[in-house]
């Protein structure tokens, strides 16, 4: 058997997810974070590790800490921000999924399979997006939900951002007050494939205001 590569940067796909903030203060996701370790192990009497990055920009301390579970491919992501600078700052953080156009690998004419980008709320339910529809500016889905998840799909396999916090032990949707925004796009990127052939490269975000962080303030 051959194990099976869906989230890739480079080679045969560009398949990548992406976390960041807005603006030109807090960090995008080409920040560079740092770790306490260079590597990692789930033990066997674990059921979770935490992977805890930091950095630092403008006065401001920022984690990115990923929880791992296992026999699970539930990744959890969260932020912890302190602002020890003396300005109030705008909190909008962007969940993204970033893949290329091209038709997977194996792909058959005689079997109807879809691969793009995808949204779910409870008001529209699962809505596919062709990137043919996005390339033309005509894509349906709704942009401003109460609840769901933004995903991309791959024939078989789909990957998503679940748009989840756990605050005092309950499990709040982050977009049930209305602070989200699902914006499905094409890039400016694109991709060159194995063959040569240029492809373009499209985004399925979702984009989230936490509101404001005032100096002195950690969220």
């Amino acid at each position: 058997k051959v194990p099976f590569t869906l989230l890739q940067d480079g080679g045969e796909h560009l398949y990548i997810a992406r976390t960041g903030f807005l603006g030109d203060v807090l960090p995008s996701h080409r920040q560079i974070f740092t770790s306490a370790k260079t590597a990692y192990t789930l033990g066997a009497a674990q059921n979770t590790l935490e992977v805890r990055l930091d950095t630092e920009v403008s006065g401001v301390k920022v984690a990115k800490i990923f929880v791992f579970h296992k026999d699970s491919y539930l990744i959890d992501v969260r932020y912890e921000l302190q602002n020890q600078s003396a300005v109030t700052l705008p909190i909008q953080a962007y969940y993204s999924l970033i893949r290329d156009g091209a038709a997977p690998s194996g792909t058959s004419s005689m079997v109807h399979t879809f691969t793009g980008p995808a949204v779910y709320t409870t008001e529209k339910k699962f809505q596919k997006v062709e990137f043919s529809h996005i390339d033309k500016n005509d894509a349906e889905y709704n942009r401003s939900p109460k609840d769901g998840w933004v995903a991309m799909v791959q024939h078989y396999f789909v990957s998503a951002w679940l748009l989840k916090s756990k605050q005092a032990n309950q499990t709040v949707d982050l977009c049930a007050s209305g602070q989200c925004t699902f914006e499905l796009k094409k890039l400016d990127d694109a991709m060159r494939g194995a063959d040569g052939k240029t492809f373009p490269v499209y985004s399925a975000a979702a984009l989230i205001n936490f509101g404001a962080l005032k100096p002195q303030e950690t969220k």
